[in-house]
């Protein structure tokens, strides 16, 4: 069979079928598939694995290999979506302007696949609602961005749609808007800038930046392209408040006469003794001067594979060098004040290990990429290379980011794809010539960004950052006094179906994805802290100029982004003060971020970083797509990071496929587990978002099913069976009769057994009877930690009164409110404590004075005592929102409680109960020792303020369970 050999369908049938010649090898290249089937290979002699997938066509090539055809049905894989195509000419086929319809992929010249729908129209088009309509039915990523109208579909001889036949699109379809050509000369300028910043040929002044592809830092390039080619100052929020061209074309005729930051030129250093640092890097080398600067390198590793020549790379990468001034500049150090000094090129060298083990590559790779710079005699860019094999070898390299950022990693990886290619073929690089070189930007902006503009910056940030609290996160182990840089990361993806949904809301509310996610961040770390003032920081490229697009160097700015966070805020509302916050942010930018901390921060903690702990950036995927070289392909490499510059970095990175995120942490701080629980979290709260962009910070769901079952079941303990019908009294005096001999209060070198307990507070009853206690009669008891407490407590219950408990402590005035709102009218105290109380006319027993009176009683249980409907205490609230109020609890309310499956205590020995009498928590713990038969120990206000003694008390008493 020869190379024309008919198509002949593979699916899984119980095993694999082909009809066609004998095998020699088998392999279905599946370029599209990112996630197939592996198979065990069923025919003997076949090299490898076979994908496949159910539908899949094919045909046998010459040489024995299966060449991927296409699919028998209508489905296709569009960044990492696997789309069925009828379902959407389904739902096409249901809207009423649509006669007849076909949606296809197609792959465009940049080798992007895109939906496209043909339609033949009733009447006119509006494509516009065309897809709000489909989107009511449909994810975003099934709504073709494409539509080209048709007077008729083709057809095949059976009358079929013929996908052969249909056109290939042409610009004018990529757009949903109705074309208009630029009126102005203005809007030729903002339309020949767009179609180069954006790729399109064809848009229009309608056109919106942001739906053609557009976003934040396409938004910065457009603005620096703007002010270089049009000669107009514009703001990056100018682009989101004028999206189309005819808005801001308009915007920029208004406002044409702004002032410019002049273009950065070349300068002449021949006279100049001391070349400063720029701003940015005057911070880092006072950093390594301090402390080391290990967590600032930027590492790259790339896999090789094909006929690599070493001479050639390393001949390449000495050349970039050698085109970049600050990878070969060394600081050096005059008085305390850095300076550069470049170095020459030609000394700098590869590193080569030659004949490395597999099993070796990790643990050389960790030690080269965190061997730290000497600042002052090292070149900046570090390069070594590792030979796995004759045809297989890894390329590892750190930048210093005193000389570089994240978009200079992308300069070098193009630069020496270019060189490598260009020197093995003998064909133009086509790089251009660099004008400027990264000294003239540090002298640029010594003399520019400087005087009433940066003060008008630092003032911003001087109001915008005044007294911003730290974050405070719980963590797994106590900040040190200093800061440890090691670190730890963790990455995980959002589901494909959320991050569709997360960058339709983005379109919706008019907001990038950087503001979408940082928002949701502040809201886990809002839900984490319990702190409503939250300030992260975040970088920018600041690449304002130009010219500086394509230097390799140290431009990234940090901006600390602060925002109100609070419980009922909705997250709606939320989104839009992140938006205002970035933009201005933006618009600030200029301003050193060393500046702004010299500025806003008055005391330095060398514990925390200035201003902000928390960090979050989103980055785009690089293009791997390009790196390809004569001979040799590249891929990127995972590197593991072994620091963290915060407490906590989230990063997000926008895939074809959707959305990846990576957690960088400092392990001196947080556990991985507590970083996955993190991860899950923000997770959950993003689901919540996209399903209600209205509801409360507060009540966004964040907790996982699982987590939601062990709090509402594992964490409940078992279903308790008691008699509803008994009382808190009841149920003490059957326990009192089950284990009279067991210690029930422990005070100091006090103890109470169960018997004692229950006859004095009997006694006492009777005694409080004869003065007036009874049903729903309030009975204050004000007295300090002692055994005589928890006597005064049940002596009120078998009475049939109702306890309001009231601390010494407070304040007199506070008090006597309390003694009046509750009309208290018989009051329990000790001759320690009574001397804190007003006299208010009521009668007054103190149980240590008065007990010579009281044990005269009989200490038989009273006759009668409450009823499940009676009052059993009422506790006053803090009066933190005005007054204190009484809340008024009865004896089935306090027996549900202490069966219920969140305090039950069972089977324990003992319970050392912090919280006073008056704190709500005190209930379980003294009710719910008691009924379970276990020893309440009471512990002094001694030992309470004192660490030591509360230590002392913990060795010397046996202790189950402790109640803060």
């Amino acid at each position: 069979m020869s190379g024309d050999a008919a198509l002949c369908p593979i699916g899984i049938v119980g095993e694999l079928c082909i009809s066609g010649p004998g095998l020699s090898r088998g392999y279905l290249n599946r370029p599209d598939l990112t996630a197939s089937k592996f198979v065990p290979n069923p025919f003997s002699g076949i090299k490898g694995d076979l994908m496949y997938r159910t539908g899949d066509l094919a045909r046998w090539m010459p040489d024995g290999n299966i060449e991927f055809i296409g699919r028998a049905d209508h489905q296709v894989k569009i960044r990492g979506y696997r789309i069925e195509l009828g379902e959407i000419e389904s739902v096409l086929s249901q809207q009423g302007q649509i006669g007849s319809s076909c949606v296809v992929a197609h792959t465009d010249e940049n080798a992007s696949k895109r939906l496209v729908g043909y339609v033949v129209a009733d009447g006119d088009l509006d494509r516009t609602q065309l897809q709000k309509s489909l989107k009511r039915h449909l994810p975003d990523y099934m709504v073709p961005t494409i539509w080209v109208e048709l007077e008729r579909m083709p057809l095949t001889a059976n009358g079929k749609i013929d996908r052969g036949a249909l056109p290939l699109p042409d610009q004018s379809s990529l757009s949903t808007r109705a074309y208009v050509g630029p009126r102005t000369g203005t809007e030729e300028s903002l339309v020949a800038i767009w179609q180069e910043l954006l790729g399109v040929d064809r848009i229009g002044v309608l056109d919106n930046f942001f739906e053609l592809g557009g976003h934040s830092l396409l938004a910065t390039r457009l603005v620096s392209m703007v002010r270089r080619q049009m000669d107009v100052d514009l703001a990056i929020r100018d682009v989101f408040v004028h999206p189309t061209i005819s808005e801001l074309g308009g915007h920029i005729s208004e406002h044409s006469t702004a002032v410019l930051l002049p273009s950065i030129v070349p300068y002449d250093r021949s006279g100049m003794d001391r070349v400063p640092l720029s701003y940015s890097q005057e911070r880092l080398w006072f950093i390594d001067q301090l402390q080391g600067s290990l967590e600032y390198h930027i590492p790259f590793v790339l896999r090789l594979e094909g006929a690599l020549d070493r001479d050639v790379l390393e001949e390449s990468l000495r050349e970039i060098v050698s085109r970049h001034e600050v990878l070969r500049t060394v600081i050096l150090s005059d008085e305390g004040v850095g300076h550069q000094q470049v170095l020459r090129s030609r000394d700098w060298a590869l590193e080569y290990y030659d004949a490395v083990e597999r099993s070796d590559v990790e643990g050389y790779l960790s030690l080269f990429l965190s061997r730290a710079f000497d600042l002052s005699k090292d070149y900046m860019l570090r390069v070594g290379l590792y030979r796995l094999g004759e045809a297989e070898h890894i390329l590892a390299g750190a930048f210093h980011h005193i000389a570089s950022d994240g978009w200079s990693n992308a300069i070098l990886i193009n630069e020496f794809v270019a060189l490598y290619s260009s020197k093995k073929s003998g064909l133009p690089h086509g790089l251009p010539e660099l004008g400027i070189q990264y000294s003239d930007y540090a002298l640029w902006q010594r003399e520019h960004i400087s005087g009433p503009l940066l003060e008008e910056q630092l003032s911003y940030w001087e109001a915008h950052l005044k007294d911003v609290p730290p974050m405070v996160l719980p963590t797994d182990r106590p900040r040190g006094p200093q800061v440890d840089s090691s670190g730890g990361s963790l990455s995980f993806e959002l589901p494909p179906d959320l991050s569709a949904s997360i960058r339709g809301r983005c379109q919706e509310e008019g907001v990038t994805l950087f503001m979408f996610l940082l928002a949701a961040f502040k809201v886990l770390l809002y839900r984490y802290s319990g702190q409503s003032d939250i300030c992260v920081g975040t970088s920018v490229a600041n690449r304002t100029q130009q010219e500086l697009e394509g230097l390799i160097g140290f431009f990234v700015n940090t901006l600390a982004l602060r925002s109100d966070v609070s419980g009922n805020t909705a997250f709606r509302s939320l989104l839009s003060q992140v938006k205002r916050t970035t933009l201005d942010a933006y618009e600030h930018q200029h301003a050193p971020f060393e500046k702004v901390v010299d500025r806003t921060v008055k005391t330095r903690d060398m514990a925390t970083s200035p201003l902000f702990q928390v960090a979050f950036a989103l980055q785009h995927a690089a293009d791997e797509a390009g790196l390809k070289m004569e001979g040799v392909s590249l891929e990127f490499k995972d590197i593991t990071e072994h620091t963290s510059k915060f407490d906590i970095t989230l990063t997000a990175t926008e895939l074809d496929t959707g959305i990846a995120m990576n957690i960088e942490y400092r392990t001196s701080l947080f556990d991985r587990s507590t970083m996955e629980r993190m991860a899950s979290h923000y997770r959950e709260l993003l689901e919540g978002i996209v399903l209600d962009m209205d509801r409360s910070v507060g009540g966004i769901p964040m907790l996982t099913s699982q987590e939601l079952t062990t709090l509402l079941e594992d964490f409940q303990g078992p279903e308790v069976a008691y008699d509803s019908q008994k009382t808190l009294v009841d149920l003490f005096e059957q326990q009192a009769r089950s284990t009279p001999q067991n210690v029930a209060l422990v005070y100091q070198e006090q103890t109470l057994t169960y018997r004692e307990l229950d006859r004095r507070s009997n006694q006492l009853a009777r005694h409080l009877k004869e003065l007036g206690a009874g049903p729903e009669a309030l009975v204050g008891i004000c007295i300090e930690r002692s055994l005589e407490m928890v006597i005064g407590i049940l002596g009120i219950l078998k009475s049939a009164g109702a306890y309001v408990p009231i601390d010494p402590d407070y304040p007199s005035q506070r008090i006597g409110y309390m003694l009046g709102d509750a009309q208290i009218e018989l009051l329990l105290s000790s001759s320690g404590s009574i001397g804190s109380v007003p006299d208010m006319g009521h009668r007054t027993v103190l149980l240590d004075r008065d007990w010579e009176t009281i044990s005269q009683r009989s200490d038989r249980k009273l006759s009668s005592g409450p009823s499940q409907e009676n009052l059993a205490y009422v506790i006053y609230t803090s009066g933190s929102t005005g007054q204190p109020k009484g809340v008024m609890i009865e004896h089935r309310n306090l027996t549900a409680l202490l069966f219920s499956r969140s305090f039950y205590y069972g089977e324990m020995g003992s319970m050392l109960s912090i919280p006073p009498m008056v704190f709500d928590p005190s209930v379980a713990a003294f009710f719910g020792t008691l009924v379970a038969g276990a020893s309440l120990i009471i512990p002094n206000d001694e030992a309470i303020n004192d660490v030591s003694e509360m230590r002392n008390l913990l060795d010397k008493k046996e202790i189950d369970f402790l109640l803060c």
